[in-house]
């Protein structure tokens, strides 16, 4: 066994002691979210942006430059973020401009309240339909590598039976590395992929030489069960419960392919 899987111990932590624990969050048509972020704790992109006041999650954005960067040097083509947070009210106003075609979320039911759902769109193929923009080049890029940045194509095509979304090729959600790699390699949607840990309590898997468990944690009294001697990330789901992601073994780098 691993030097560091046997220093590993879990503990219990207070649900009152987290903080920032927002990064996988399951915001959609049934789970609105518990409360719309201020926009004075999102980040002013300064890169790749159509409207200079777009203002996102520090995650994402900083997440979100790596892709597009290394999307351009793949020689893909630029890209450029044309959404990320929205307030209540900038929610509200799209929504009384299309609500009926299942396109736009109702005020409280976006992912962009989030702050962690960026609209990314190629510049040199930004018209057609969703399916003609999905086969482009540039959208098959994101769709393919998107996972190593932390990002999840969120509303793929043909699973608007999960989300209650249409097939967005450039919606992409920031849910870390860890779980934008186990969504990718089970073909799970972020609603399935929460079922599934709640089931099965909890995933053991390797990712590019480091092991890691992913596990679903249900307050009890207050209390959920977090690990020590370990390098971990934790989100609340919105459904009551935790899900934490620790590294079983030393953090090795990435690699794209």
């Amino acid at each position: 066994m691993d030097e560091t899987q046997n220093r590993v111990t879990y503990v219990p932590m207070a649900v009152s002691d987290i903080t920032d624990a927002g990064y996988m969050v399951l915001v959609n048509g049934k789970n609105p979210i518990p409360e719309v972020p201020t926009i004075s704790s999102m980040v002013r992109a300064d890169f790749a942006v159509q409207d200079s006041n777009l203002y996102a999650h520090e995650l994402a954005l900083n997440a979100a430059r790596d892709m597009l960067a290394t999307a351009k040097q793949h020689g893909v083509g630029d890209f450029v973020i044309v959404a990320g947070f929205r307030t209540h009210e900038q929610q509200a106003f799209l929504y009384e401009r299309n609500p009926k075609t299942g396109g736009t979320a109702r005020p409280g039911h976006s992912e962009h309240h989030t702050g962690l759902a960026l609209d990314i769109f190629s510049r040199t193929v930004n018209s057609g339909s969703p399916e003609q923009l999905g086969n482009a080049e540039p959208y098959q890029w994101l769709a393919k590598n998107a996972h190593y940045f932390g990002f999840i194509l969120r509303y793929p095509q043909g699973r608007s039976d999960v989300t209650g979304v249409p097939y967005e090729p450039w919606h992409f959600r920031f849910v870390g590395h860890v779980h934008a790699f186990l969504m990718k390699e089970y073909n799970l949607l972020h609603e399935e992929y929460i079922a599934l840990l709640m089931e099965k309590g909890q995933i053991t898997f390797k990712m590019h030489g480091t092991t890691y468990c992913v596990y679903h944690s249900q307050p009890e009294d207050g209390l959920i069960i977090v690990p020590q001697g370990a390098e971990y990330t934790l989100s609340r789901t919105n459904l009551g419960g935790y899900i934490v992601a620790v590294a079983l073994t030393p953090v090795t780098d990435r690699v794209l392919s």
